[in-house]
């Protein structure tokens, strides 16, 4: 099974994006800030985690962008969920280190399918070398 870590300020996106990655064999966790998810890090490195920036707080962005970079150089793939409004939040962000963008709204079966792509890919690589 799959570890996926989740941050959402939006209880409602969490809630929705948990129940559907849950049904598709993830086993996920939840962090509502970046504190809470750097809590969870030491721990655990996730296969995968989302990060919901629904906000144009710089702050916000800050702590997006801190997670992504500590978790650069693992196998961890990076999705990033930004509002559509915000051209300047994906102009920012297309320098991470961040393998998905995903702007909302979005239909849920995509975000797990195009998840479900990556990993498919990174284990083709990884058998690969």
């Amino acid at each position: 099974m799959s570890s996926l870590l989740l941050m959402s300020p939006d209880t409602e996106t969490q809630e929705l994006l948990k129940l559907r990655c849950e049904l598709a064999g993830f086993d996920v966790l939840l962090g509502f800030s970046e504190a809470e998810v750097q809590a969870l890090l030491p721990t655990s490195i996730p296969d995968v985690i989302i990060i919901d920036l629904t906000s144009h707080d710089a702050s916000d962005k800050q702590e997006a962008h801190h997670i992504f970079t500590h978790l650069q150089g693992t196998k961890t793939i990076r999705v990033l969920i930004a509002p559509r409004s915000a051209q300047e939040v994906i102009d920012d962000v297309e320098s991470w280190p961040v393998d998905l963008i995903i702007r909302k709204p979005f239909e849920l079966e995509s975000v797990v399918a195009r998840i479900e792509e990556l990993q498919s890919k990174q284990h083709i690589s990884d058998n690969s070398i």
